[in-house]
C-alpha cells in the first residue's frame, strides 16, 4: 500500500535560498520545455516526447549560459519536464486544457525528488540531496520504503514536504455488496454537508461564513495599495498645478498639496504593492484562508473516517462540480464544502479498509422519483424541500428521499454489471449443462456452451 506522508520543514536561511532557486530552475526548465514542444510542432508538425527533452536538457546544462542549472538535483529538473508529459497526457486523453506557461508569481512553488532520501525521526531532521539535513515538525510516524518526494511553499510561506512511503501491507480484499443497514446511500448538499438514506443529516459547519466579516476588511485593506504608476502621475500632476498657478507651494503644505484630491478616505491602509506593509497585510490574508481549509479538512476527515467505519458500501452521486460552480449564486456555497475533496477521501479510505465506493450517474433523476413507488414527478422547482408523491401519498423531505433514490439506483447498477460480467464470461462446457453462479438468489442454467476464444 502507498500512502503519503506531509511534515512541515523548518529550514535554515541558506536553505530557503535553496529552495527558492530550485523552483525558480524547476519553473524554467518547465517553460523552456513547453516552448520547445510547440516551436518543434511548428516546424516539423511533430511533438518531442519526455526522452527527447532529456536529452535537450543534458545539453542545455553544458552551455555557459546556464551554469546556474548545474547547482540543482538533475532528478528536479528531469521531474518537471515528466510534469510537462503528464500535463500533455491529460490534453489529449482526458481533454483537459493545453498545458500553460508557469508565472513565477502565481503558480504553485514546488520541486521533486526520488533518490537518497533519509528520514531521522529522533532528531526530526529529513535529508534532501545536495541540501542535507532539514529540521521538520513531527506529527506522525511512518515505516516503509521512502519513494518520491514533494518539497513546496504555500501562500503564507511556509515550506512542507510530502513523502511517498510504500509500506509493504496489501489492500484488503472487498466485502460482498448486500442490500442491508451496511450499504448507504449519500446525498451531498449545501445547507446540510450529507443526507444520509437512513434520515441522519450531517451538518455542514461553514467555516468560510465565520470569517467572512474579518476577510472581507483585511481584503479591503490590501486593495488600498497604491502603485508606483499611480504615484509617478500623482507628481506630475501636482508639478503641473504648479505651474499652472506659478506660484510657490509653501514647505508645510506641499505633501497635503500633493495628495488632497488623490489619497481615498482610507489613507491610513494605503500601501505601495510590494512593500513590506503590503506583503504583511497579503499574509494576514493568506493566513485566514489557510485555517479555514485547515478546519475544513480535518472536519472532512472525522466525518469521512466515521463512514468508512460504520458502513461496508457507500454510494454517492457523480457530481459535475466543476459546471455546478458556474453557477454564480451557489458557487461560493458549493467551493465551501468541498464536495470533490470529500469524494476523493471516500474513494482511497474505502481501498484501505476494504469498503466499496459507488457513484451512480449525475444524470439519473433522484430528487424527481418517488423512492417507495417510482412514481416521477417532471416539474420539481429548487425552492421544493418537500413534496407528496400523488400516487401513493408518501410525504418526501427532499434531500432524504434523494438519498434513497441515490442507494437504490447504485445497488441496481451493481446487479447489471455482475449480471453483465456473468453473461460474457467464457465457459468451458464438455457438452454438459453448467450451471451459471447465484445472482440475487436467482439461478440459471445454460445449455451447450463451448469454448469461447
Amino acid at each position: 500500500m502507498i500512502k503519503s506522508y506531509k511534515y512541515q520543514l523548518n529550514p535554515t536561511n541558506k536553505q530557503i535560498n535553496y529552495f527558492e532557486r530550485n523552483f525558480g530552475c524547476c519553473r524554467f526548465i518547465y517553460n523552456w520545455g513547453l516552448g520547445l514542444k510547440i516551436k518543434t510542432y511548428k516546424e516539423t508538425g511533430k511533438s518531442i516526447g519526455y526522452v527527447e527533452l532529456a536529452r535537450e536538457l543534458t545539453l542545455l546544462k553544458q552551455n555557459t549560459d546556464y551554469k546556474w542549472l548545474n547547482d540543482i538535483s538533475n532528478e528536479s529538473l528531469q521531474q518537471s519536464l515528466r510534469n510537462l508529459e503528464t500535463a500533455f497526457m491529460k490534453f489529449f486523453r482526458e481533454k483537459k486544457g493545453f498545458p500553460k506557461f508557469k508565472n513565477r508569481y502565481i503558480s504553485d512553488k514546488s520541486f521533486k525528488n526520488i533518490q537518497n532520501i533519509h528520514v531521522d525521526f529522533q532528531k526530526h531532521k529529513i535529508k534532501i540531496p545536495i541540501i542535507g539535513w532539514i529540521k521538520f515538525y513531527k506529527n506522525q510516524e511512518f515505516n516503509g520504503k521512502t519513494g518520491t518526494i514533494t518539497v513546496s511553499k504555500d501562500s503564507t510561506n511556509r515550506y512542507w514536504v510530502s513523502i511517498l512511503v510504500e509500506d509493504g501491507i496489501e489492500l484488503p480484499t472487498k466485502i460482498k455488496i448486500e442490500d442491508n443497514d451496511k450499504t448507504i446511500g449519500i446525498d451531498l448538499g449545501l445547507k446540510y454537508f450529507m443526507i444520509l438514506s437512513n434520515g441522519i443529516k450531517i451538518e455542514n459547519p461553514k467555516f468560510l461564513e465565520k470569517v467572512e466579516k474579518k476577510l472581507a476588511c483585511y481584503q479591503r485593506r490590501l486593495s488600498y495599495y497604491v502603485s508606483d504608476e499611480v504615484k509617478k502621475k500623482r507628481q506630475e500632476k501636482c508639478k503641473e498645478t504648479k505651474e499652472k498657478n506659478g506660484t510657490e507651494i509653501p514647505k508645510e503644505k506641499k505633501h497635503k498639496f500633493k495628495f488632497q484630491k488623490h489619497v481615498s478616505k482610507h489613507k491610513k491602509y494605503q500601501k505601495i504593492k510590494g512593500s513590506n506593509r503590503w506583503e504583511k497585510q497579503k499574509l494576514r490574508t493568506a493566513d485566514i484562508y489557510r485555517r479555514v481549509h485547515n478546519l475544513r479538512v480535518n472536519y472532512i476527515h472525522q466525518v469521512t473516517n466515521k463512514l468508512v467505519k460504520e458502513y461496508d458500501t457507500l454510494i454517492f452521486e457523480d457530481l459535475n462540480v466543476s459546471g455546478m460552480v458556474k453557477n454564480h449564486k451557489l458557487a461560493n456555497s458549493i467551493s465551501s464544502v468541498s464536495w470533490y475533496e470529500t469524494l476523493r477521501q471516500i474513494s482511497y479510505k474505502c481501498n484501505w479498509y476494504g469498503k466499496n465506493f459507488i457513484q451512480v450517474d449525475r444524470f439519473d433523476p433522484t430528487s424527481k422519483l418517488c423512492s417507495k413507488c417510482g412514481y416521477k414527478k417532471d416539474s420539481l422547482e429548487l425552492s421544493e424541500r418537500e413534496w407528496i408523491c400523488p400516487v401513493c401519498g408518501t410525504c418526501h423531505d427532499r434531500d432524504v428521499n434523494a438519498a434513497r433514490n441515490i442507494r437504490n439506483f447504485g445497488l441496481i447498477g451493481q446487479v447489471k454489471q455482475h449480471y453483465n460480467k456473468i453473461k460474457h464470461t467464457p465457459v468451458v462446457n464438455g457438452g454438459e449443462d453448467v450451471e451459471l453462479p447465484e445472482l440475487v438468489g436467482a439461478k440459471k442454467r445454460q445449455d451447450n456452451i463451448s469454448l469461447i476464444n
